[in-house]
């Protein structure tokens, strides 16, 4: 997958991950090839089980790839560090150290000097809107709370990219869909970059400027598309057409056999199915991703029509 003409900031070239086990080697991830521009917000998705957050630990540097590498603004990276940033499913927050010293930890750790680290905490603090809470602790705060102090103390390394695996997952709807808008609000002020794991096909299409979809058993990438809807984004997005043809494009490359059956029983025409067809030749929509043909097709055409029309 690339960056266009411009340098990619993260990139990973060949990524596999193979683990041992009783029954003989399980291939989590092959060939994985994936670029991301600056400030660029990407999301991952694909069935469970298909190595989206193995892929995401191996890019923090927190796990180890059987092959490949992976680089961070050219540089390889060889095991965590602070121009990664991480905010992950659960709460990670010290339970023993206050709000705003969680959020100065990093820099501290960085020997960055306590009154540098300091001012840094406050303004990220204010950035999610919690800097009147810096002197609590994360018992006192709210699941969605102590998420945003978690994002705030991993901008406060100020890393080239935000790594963010299900960040949201185990929030209830509303406050999930708060922390959604403020999230891209955020991204939107800071220019950051964002790579975001999730199995939420709405929260995927909402947040990202680029999908990339993962298959199973092996992990590969199996298909890449662009969310063609305009930002400043709120929830009316899931009313808009384009929205709602991204939607089904991303279901029917994960389940494309439900996808499928669907489409015979209603009877309906392929053209109204938007169904993937991986052996079909390359057309000028179409993009080889991880060693795989992948469809980004018009919205007017189905895959058997471009291989049709190629």
């Amino acid at each position: 997958m690339t960056a266009g003409n411009i340098n990619p900031v993260l990139s990973t070239h060949g990524i596999g991950r193979t683990y041992s086990s009783a029954h003989g080697n399980v291939i989590a991830l092959e060939d994985i090839d994936v670029a991301v521009r600056p400030g660029e917000f990407v999301s991952i998705i694909g069935a469970s089980g298909c190595g989206k957050s193995t892929l995401l630990r191996i890019v923090a540097g927190l796990d180890r790839a059987t092959c490949g590498e992976v680089h961070v603004a050219g540089a390889p990276v060889v095991g965590p560090a602070a121009d990664r940033g991480m905010v992950f499913q659960g709460y990670t927050l010290f339970p023993w150290l206050s709000i705003l010293s969680n959020v100065m930890f990093g820099p501290r750790m960085r020997r960055v000097p306590r009154r540098e680290a300091r001012k840094s905490a406050l303004h990220w603090l204010a950035m999610v809107g919690l800097e009147r809470v810096s002197h609590l602790f994360p018992h006192q705060l709210s699941g969605g709370m102590q998420q945003r102090v978690a994002i705030a103390r991993a901008l406060a390394n100020e890393p080239k990219v935000l790594l963010m695996d299900e960040p949201f997952g185990a929030l209830d709807a509303q406050t999930r869909g708060n922390l959604q808008l403020q999230l891209m609000d955020l991204w939107q002020r800071v220019g950051m970059t964002v790579v975001f794991v999730t199995h939420d096909l709405d929260e995927a299409v909402l947040l990202s400027d680029r999908v990339i979809v993962l298959g199973a058993h092996p992990g590969r990438v199996v298909a890449e598309i662009d969310v063609p809807l305009a930002r400043p984004r709120t929830h009316d997005v899931y009313l808009e057409r384009a929205y709602q043809q991204t939607k089904r494009q991303l279901r029917n490359w994960i389940c494309p056999d439900q996808a499928r059956d669907a489409s015979t029983s209603a009877s309906t025409p392929a053209r109204d199915t938007g169904l993937p067809d991986l052996n079909a030749p390359r057309t000028s929509g179409t993009r080889a991703l991880g060693g795989t043909a992948a469809a980004h097709l018009p919205e007017s055409r189905t895959p058997d029509e471009a291989s049709g029309a190629s």
